[in-house]
């Protein structure tokens, strides 16, 4: 409970405005209107898309610079839509929409700085449940794609951020029940338990999980999907392949922390850099591209790869070996109409090729899946068609990539 500061709130909205006000009185705030300036502790504002950049943005930066106090930013935008705000006397910005648990945290963090008095030792309990100072960072990565798991720990490992892993819903709950996380990334479309059912479990293990930072990472999401993700939980939606300046972000966003400059620039290393890819010899190929996007493209490989040529060709052979199971349940699941069984086997294989340099396959599987959610099984032969012949010719690369 807060000790009566009071708040200077600007939302336009009426109803929001009701509910924050409501919210900031429960807590132990006294919210004041915009023009009730001078007396703050905390000022609140709430900031559509035409307040990011030109004079709307400047006036609100000068707003900020005036006021002697944190400022709160609630931005009707994503994390990555959001432009640098200054903030001199302290602040954060939360993306619409939010959590109480979120807000709460968030108000109570910058109006209750933890103070000891003279004299007095911290709690050695409280000590125990807190990262040391200068200590990795637990990101915990849920996907049932086992080479999408595997490249993302190879990517973002470092001395400041250390990743755990979990191939299912199941496992990420048999993890959050004895241990934290300070960030998790969150797979949408697994078996037995999706995404949104592991986000939801994981709120109610215990207040920290409540609190903590879940970005869904998918390779296909709609408009009307991405609300409903983040009304039922999840905080940001990332769409797959993600890259480190994506995860900067993300902390900088959710943690306020600013990634050590080893995880700034990803580049290749010493071994690879000075060694151009190698690119597979060009195979006969059977039968008409589709398009003008090669089956294998190495560069592109590495580069999602996090530099790494090596780890590019095991992602490939990796891709390579699933592309037989993945067609046969496919052709499977399409003749006995099943729509939400192939599209499980189709987001599946869309998901594995976004961290490949196999940029055919990956445009082809995308526009199928994009068709498949919003026209059904109608009209997608022909497509499944050109997707099976891309398949086969991302299949005859596997020896080359294992030279």
């Amino acid at each position: 409970v807060l000790d009566n500061p009071i708040v200077r709130l600007h939302e336009p909205h009426l109803p929001t405005r009701n509910v924050l006000e409501h919210l900031l009185e429960r807590w132990g705030a006294r919210p004041v209107s915009f023009i009730d300036a001078g007396n703050e502790a905390l000022l609140m504002i709430s900031l559509e898309h035409d307040d990011f950049d030109g004079e709307r943005k400047g006036y609100w930066q000068n707003i900020i610079a005036q006021t002697p106090c944190p400022v709160i930013i609630l931005a009707n935008t994503t994390s990555f839509d959001l432009p640098h705000w200054d903030l001199p006397h302290g602040g954060d910005l939360l993306c619409k929409p939010f959590t109480r648990a979120q807000l709460v945290t968030m108000v109570r963090r910058l109006l209750q700085p933890t103070v000891l008095p003279a004299g007095q030792e911290p709690n050695p309990l409280e000590l125990a449940n807190k990262p040391a100072q200068g200590a990795p960072l637990t990101l915990l990565i849920v996907d049932d794609n086992t080479a999408n798991r595997e490249l993302l720990k190879a990517m973002l490992e470092s001395s400041t951020l250390r990743i755990v892993l979990a191939a299912s819903g199941r496992e990420a709950l048999e993890f959050a029940r004895q241990h934290t996380a300070d960030m998790v990334l969150m797979d949408i479309r697994m078996p037995d338990m999706n995404g949104i059912e592991t986000t939801k479990a994981l709120r109610r293990v215990n207040g920290s999980w409540a609190r903590c930072p879940i970005i869904a990472v998918t390779a296909h999401v709609l408009n009307n999907e991405r609300q409903q993700w983040l009304s039922e939980g999840l905080d940001d939606v990332l769409i797959k392949p993600i890259n480190d300046v994506q995860l900067q972000q993300l902390m900088q966003r959710f943690l306020g922390i600013t990634p050590a400059p080893g995880h700034q620039d990803i580049t290749p290393t010493s071994t690879e850099a000075d060694t151009p890819p190698a690119t597979p010899e060009p195979l006969a190929e059977p039968m008409a591209l589709p398009s003008a996007l090669p089956a294998v493209d190495l560069t592109l490989g590495t580069r999602l790869a996090g530099g790494k040529t090596s780890l590019a060709k095991q992602q490939l052979v990796r891709l390579i070996d699933s592309l037989e199971e993945h067609e046969r349940q496919m052709r499977k699941a399409f003749q006995a109409d099943e729509l939400n069984e192939l599209l499980d086997w189709v987001h599946g294989l869309n998901g594995a090729s976004r961290y490949c340099g196999a940029p055919e396959l990956a445009l082809l599987v995308e526009t199928l899946e994009t068709r498949l959610r919003t026209s059904g099984l109608r009209h997608v032969d022909t497509l499944l068609e050109e997707l099976y012949a891309a398949m086969t010719r991302l299949a005859q690369y596997r020896d080359g990539l294992l030279e």
